[in-house]
């Protein structure tokens, strides 16, 4: 039985999410005062090309952009079973426009070593 990856997505996200095996790693990580900038590797694209991912502060506002983000609440549910599917090992990678090219203010940097979704780092 395979996951329903659109459960709970609003229509326009509907078909914007695709599993990977493996897990996204850093790739890039470096700091230079107020800047910070990360990339990320072992991505994939729906198609199976592999993804890109970077994210770069500056102060208190990020910026990220690439072709492919890992969705840190879907993929907890596919691997607990809550995606109509028994819990599937792997990653939930996402496409949506939103989330490959965003910007947004953050109070405080999270530690880029710890795995959280890649968005915050």
């Amino acid at each position: 039985m395979t996951p329903n990856l659109d459960k709970h997505v609003r229509p326009d996200e509907v078909g914007h999410f695709h599993i990977q095996p493996m897990e996204p790693t850093l790739r890039r990580h470096w700091v230079w005062g107020p800047v910070r900038y990360t990339s990320w590797q072992n991505l994939t694209q729906a198609d199976g090309s592999p993804g890109t991912f970077r994210s770069l502060w500056l102060w208190r506002l990020q910026l990220y952009y690439g072709t492919s983000k890992c969705d840190p609440t879907r993929t907890t549910w596919m691997n607990t079973g809550q995606l109509d599917a028994p819990p599937t090992p792997g990653y939930v990678m996402t496409t949506l426009r939103s989330e490959m090219w965003a910007c947004r203010i953050r109070s405080v940097p999270p530690n880029a070593a710890v795995w959280n979704g890649m968005g915050g780092a």
